[in-house]
């Protein structure tokens, strides 16, 4: 009789666990921990303005100057990306961007002003822009400050001994050449 009921526990305990192995390999666990992969594109705003963005012709979202923020999941494909000045619609930078990898993309928005400053004045000058030295220009030469943001600044020539000889408030509001020639 014991062996009976050895028996009986051993093809007992077999057979639970076939059951319990059969159950197991049965469940599929459809939870992941990853996100599948997506592409997304981070706006950065450079230009010195507020802006609109717009993806393909639909509007995304409004940016102050210095703030980024993200369009989501965007398809593989070339996708068209123009900034306005925000609640206008006054150009400031459109792009073609291919997204060609389901990555993080960058789009970073600058203003395309540039300002080609020229010295006539008879000696080498520091200039300065908004308070903050940008270099010195040689007598007789010119150098240009690329991607002025938009808005006002204010610009000085100093001779080499800090005396101010010339200065202006140039308003940067076009992506286009802008000019300013110092003379004595």
């Amino acid at each position: 009789m014991i062996k009976k009921i050895k028996k009986a526990r051993i093809a007992g305990t077999v057979i639970w666990l076939g059951v319990l192995l059969i159950a197991l390999v049965g469940c599929k666990n459809n939870t992941t921990t990853e996100d599948p992969p997506q592409a997304n594109i981070i706006v950065s705003n450079e230009c010195g303005i507020a802006i609109d963005v717009f993806m393909n012709g639909n509007y995304k979202f409004s940016l102050e100057y210095w703030q980024f923020n993200t369009i989501e999941n965007v398809a593989l494909g070339t996708h068209e990306l123009v900034s306005k000045w925000k609640g206008t619609e006054k150009l400031v930078l459109s792009d073609p961007v291919d997204i060609s990898t389901l990555t993080e993309h960058v789009w970073t928005v600058r203003s395309l002003a540039d300002l080609t400053i020229s010295n006539e004045y008879g000696e080498t000058l520091n200039i300065y822009g908004d308070g903050t030295l940008q270099g010195d220009i040689d007598d007789g030469t010119a150098e240009t400050l690329a991607s002025l943001p938009y808005g006002n600044h204010v610009m000085e020539a100093r001779k080499l001994d800090d005396t101010v000889v010339a200065s202006i408030t140039i308003l940067i509001e076009e992506n286009i050449g802008y000019f300013w020639t110092i003379t004595n």
